[in-house]
Order: C-alpha cells, then structure tokens, then sequence
C-alpha cells in the first residue's frame, strides 16, 4: 500500500523531530511511521532498503535458520524474493534498490561461492558479473537500467567501483581511495556512495558531472550514503565518533547542510536510512531494545 507522502521541506524547528539540526530547505514533517517485519515464524531481522516512486518497498530478512531472503511489500502484501540457485545462507538473496519502473537489483551468492549481482523485472532474473571479479555487488540501479555498485576478487574494502550500462563496464573510483562503493543514482552523471581512505576511515561521496564531493557528518567516524532524491537530498548513516552510536542523516548536496535522523521508538538504537522517493518518504532499519533489527517507513499521514 502506498503509505503517505513524507516530505523534506523549510519548516518551522517546532515542527522538526527530536534530535534534528533546525537546518533551513532540510527538515522532517512529523508524520506515519510504521515497523516493517516480514511475516513468518522466528523472524528477528527485517530491513527496508528501497521504496519505489509508487510506494513498493523492497528489502530483506532472515529466517529462523538465518537464511537471507528478499522481499516485496505491494499494496499491504509481502512477497518472498530468492535468486534461483541462490545459496541458503546468511548470503542468500540481498535486494537493493527499486527503480521507478518496478526493476530491482541486488546481489546474492551462488553455489560456486561467486557474488553476483542482479536484477529482476517482471519475474525475470538477470546475472551481471564483472569480468574477472569473484564479487559483483549489485546496489543501486536507475530508472534507465543502469547499474551501479563494487567490484572484486579481494576483500571489500579494496573494492573498485562499477557502472554497468546497456552490457558496458566503466570505473567509479574516488581519487586516491583504497577502495570506492557506489551505492545509488539519480541517473548515470549524478552517483552516490561512500569510499575508504589508507587509514580504514569510510566517508561518503557525491558524483555529479564528473566532480567528486566528499560527504562526513560532523564529528563522525564512519560516514556512508545510500540513495539521493531527485531534489538532491542523500540519505545514509554515520557512526559517532564520541559514543560510537550510528545514526541515519540526509545530507542536501546544493547546500551540504545535513541533519541527524532517529527513528521515534523508545529504547531503539542503530537507525539506518537505505530509500528515499521523490516526495521524501524515508525507508530503512533499525534495532530495538530487544536487539531485534526491524524495518521502517517514515512518512507524512495521508
């Protein structure tokens, strides 16, 4: 079901939710917000990563026996999402992103022990490798079909970046990084993700027409972006470097003014931002007191 319309706009701060910088162009409307757990016995684990422009939400979960599957959530409804031949492990299927066209990419494991990614439209599953590489991570993917995400036959955090369009590979490689992770476009000149410099510190970065920027929040110790709307607002999480928390934040590219992002259930912990739609609905995980880790969509009451 489509939930609302959860919109990043210039409000008043007393309308800004706890814990957000009073920022102006970047604030939250207090609206519906909604857990999402997949429905099946012994679930612990559920995670949105995406929500389309008509309000399909895809993820992930993990079943009693740690198995990671995919899901889609339609009209109220979950579906189940496995990659035939996927391995069933904590590898499993992993699903991504959606584009407006209902495409999803994403990546899973087979069982020659490769990661692939790939998409799927219309029930059709399509396997990208890039050439050489023992892991292909299938992340974002835009409305034109393109790609985007790391490459290896090494550990991550030396993974190369990607760009797969139309069956043609090309090189997203922040200057100077160890290792570079594109994670999501607007489309193919405007690409965002995060990169990791000599030292192991993860920053965030936004690729627009050939320039890089780079993306820290404040005082953090770990910056990665997710996703970005067509309006220009990147969604992600960084880690506190003072008490080791993590938090989700969106960042406004035209005016690099950010806002830290808590998710209003009480005792939760460790919010992630993964999915943003054009009218700033948000989409992402978090853990409760429990420990338990949950979806959630964050959105203005229709």
């Amino acid at each position: 079901m489509r939930y609302s319309k959860f919109r990043l706009s210039t409000l008043a701060c007393s309308f800004v939710f706890p814990l957000a910088l009073c920022l102006p162009k970047i604030a939250f409307a207090q609206g519906l917000f909604v857990s999402l757990d997949y429905p099946a016995a012994g679930v612990t684990d559920t995670q949105a990563t995406a929500i389309s422009p008509s309000g399909v939400i895809v993820g992930r979960w993990y079943d009693a026996s740690h198995v990671k599957h995919g899901f889609i959530l339609q009209n109220g409804t979950y579906s189940s999402v496995d990659v035939p031949g996927a391995v069933q492990n904590a590898d499993g299927t992993d699903p991504a992103y959606i584009n407006s066209n209902g495409t999803i990419s994403g990546t899973y494991r087979a069982g020659d022990g490769n990661l692939y990614a790939f998409t799927l439209r219309n029930d059709v599953y399509t396997k990208i490798q890039y050439p050489g590489a023992t892991a292909t991570w299938g992340f974002g993917i835009g409305n034109d079909g393109t790609v985007v995400g790391p490459e290896c036959s090494c550990g991550f955090v030396t993974a190369n970046g990607f760009m797969y369009s139309q069956g043609v590979f090309s090189s997203i490689n922040y200057p100077g990084a160890m290792g570079t992770f594109p994670t999501g476009l607007h489309d193919p000149t405007w690409v965002m993700g995060a990169w990791i410099d000599s030292g192991l510190h993860y920053h965030g970065f936004v690729l627009r027409s050939g320039t890089f920027t780079s993306v820290d929040y404040p005082g953090s110790s770990f910056t990665w972006l997710t996703g970005i709307s067509p309006q220009g607002f990147a969604i992600g999480f960084y880690v506190d470097g003072a008490t080791g928390k993590q938090h989700g934040l969106i960042y406004d590219s035209a005016t690099g003014q950010m806002i830290s992002v808590d998710v209003p259930v009480a005792g939760s912990y460790s919010t992630e931002i993964n999915g943003i739609d054009p009218e700033g609905d948000i989409v992402g995980r978090y853990v409760s007191s429990d420990g338990h880790t949950h979806g959630f969509f964050w959105g203005a009451s229709e």
